[in-house]
């Protein structure tokens, strides 16, 4: 029973948060409803990543590999799932990666 309390008050802030996400996404969802979507998301965000040519890296330089869990690691849903507010990219990044930063976080990169 404790247990269920502890875990429902845990729980209650990302509900909330999937909740607004729900809101979010429509049946027609398309690239103006993805950019609205990503400047919410940048809104609540805080902290940075490190984007290497290998993947991305958070402030404690670990590989968090959040998008495993949707199936495969892929840069750009690890940058989306990592919640930052602040990119910086050093090395060769591929052509996909840049297109997405430009696209989705155009002011929130930082090149070294």
């Amino acid at each position: 029973f404790a247990l269920d309390g502890f875990a429902h008050f845990r729980l209650q802030a990302l509900r909330q948060k999937w909740e607004r996400v729900r809101l979010c996404v429509t049946e027609n969802f398309d690239f103006g409803d993805l950019q609205e979507f990503v400047r919410c998301h940048l809104a609540e965000s805080s902290g940075r990543i490190t984007v290497l040519s290998d993947g991305v890296y958070n402030s404690d330089y670990r590989k968090p590999k959040l998008s495993s869990i949707l199936g495969v690691y892929d840069t750009e849903k690890e940058i989306i799932l990592s919640g930052c507010n602040r990119i910086i990219c050093m090395g060769d990044l591929s052509p996909s990666v840049l297109s997405f930063l430009k696209k989705y976080y155009p002011d929130k990169v930082d090149f070294a």
